[in-house]
């Protein structure tokens, strides 16, 4: 008679493949986020798996339970998860605010856009 603990470890393990966090997957946690790389974040939103883009310079980034995505700098089109937040453009010739789930052109800043802590200021 062979043991059974091979066939539990090999079930175990497609268990956890097919429950795997991806965008547009369910989740029940909406505390629950995780690094993806230095500059993106798969975030628990709305009971759905959500991947933000951490464009500004300090990316993504882990410590201990704590989960921080830089959105300092984003991309129209991208999307984000905090209706109303404000960001610089990549570029950082404008404005993008957070609509419906989707960065979108806010200001053009002739004069640049550049985040000093919590505020964007765009001239």
């Amino acid at each position: 008679m062979r043991p059974l603990l091979p066939l539990a470890v090999v079930a175990l393990a497609l268990l956890a493949a097919a429950c795997a966090k991806k965008p547009g997957g369910k989740c029940s946690n909406e505390a629950e986020a995780e690094c993806r790389g230095k500059t993106a974040a798969l975030t628990c939103h709305d009971k759905t798996w959500m991947e933000l883009s951490c464009r500004g310079p300090k990316g993504c980034v882990t410590t201990g339970n704590t989960v921080e995505c830089d959105e300092s700098l984003a991309q129209a089109g991208d999307a984000c998860d905090h209706e109303g937040n404000v960001a610089c453009a990549v570029d950082k010739k404008a404005s993008v605010k957070c609509d419906k789930g989707k960065w979108v052109a806010d200001e053009k800043c002739p004069k640049g856009c550049e985040v000093t802590g919590l505020l964007v200021k765009c001239e």
